[in-house]
């Protein structure tokens, strides 16, 4: 016989044994029994679900990671501008009503600057930007930067008396701190 012939008749015989052999005997057989399928299944629907709930936070996580993108990419670039802005008002300030009005090129230059303060706030406004002057309402740490304390009898403790330099909000989110003078009590 040759020898592959061998190969496979000893195959055989080893197939023809095992099958004889008691299933408490066959250590594969007694294997596949003990398995306990539906604890098993019960894991692998628990890794699924934690997988589908993980890929679901990512999700969420991404949107408002990109809301806030769109909401908030503007601020380096606002606070920028908020120097030009403070300026208009300073300019528009130093040039008194009695001196526009006794000088055209003034008041022509008076008016050029309140327009351009004008359009400016307004494109603050459609961005989501508004400025804070808190001028007699309470002192407010979250949104103002007290420099000074006055004392002042005729309003209570705590008051914003004059704002130098304004503040301002993006959406909820604080700019620049309004700069006050706040009053304080007299003790």
């Amino acid at each position: 016989m040759p020898e592959n012939a061998k190969q496979v008749q000893e195959n055989e015989q080893s197939q023809k044994a095992q099958s004889e052999v008691p299933a408490e005997n066959n250590p594969e057989i007694q294997s596949e029994q003990d398995v306990d399928y539906k604890a098993i299944i019960d894991d692998l629907n628990d890794k699924v679900l934690r997988a589908m709930a993980e890929a679901q936070n990512t999700r969420r996580r991404a949107d408002i990671d990109i809301q806030n993108a769109k909401s908030f990419g503007i601020q380096s670039f606002s606070k920028d501008l908020l120097g030009v802005l403070d300026n208009l008002f300073r300019a528009s300030d130093t040039i008194s009503d009695a001196d526009s009005a006794a000088d055209p090129k003034l008041k022509a230059i008076k008016e050029g600057i309140e327009i351009t303060k004008r359009e400016m706030i307004n494109v603050f406004e459609r961005g989501g930007i508004k400025r804070i002057e808190p001028v007699n309402e309470a002192f407010d740490p979250n949104l103002h930067q007290a420099i000074s304390q006055v004392t002042d009898v005729s309003v209570a403790a705590g008051t914003v008396l004059q704002v130098l330099q304004s503040g301002y909000i993006l959406k909820d989110r604080l700019l620049r701190p309004a700069l006050v003078v706040v009053s304080k009590s007299t003790d």
